[in-house]
């Protein structure tokens, strides 16, 4: 993991994949674009789930995305009707 830098987001893992594998298994009929735009909203919204139970969130936690975050914003991917 690199350290961070202003107005940026950090993945944990970058080199793993996670993200392209969960946008490539998506359904093929709908446009990647809007796809990956659901998905990063996604992401984010479990990183503010993740962040809510830290009282008092450092600048770097407040940047990092975790695997986790990336692995429940891709449950709802696959979920009927939840990324679409």
């Amino acid at each position: 993991m690199t350290r961070p830098s202003e107005n940026k987001i950090l993945v944990g893992d970058p080199n793993n994949g996670l993200i392209q594998r969960l946008a490539q298994s998506a359904d093929e009929h709908l446009g990647n674009a809007r796809i990956v735009r659901n998905l990063v909203e996604h992401i984010l919204q479990e990183q503010a789930n993740r962040l809510a139970a830290i009282s008092e969130p450092s600048r770097e936690e407040l940047m990092l995305i975790e695997e986790k975050d990336i692995i429940a914003a891709g449950d709802d991917l696959h979920s009927p009707g939840k990324i679409a």
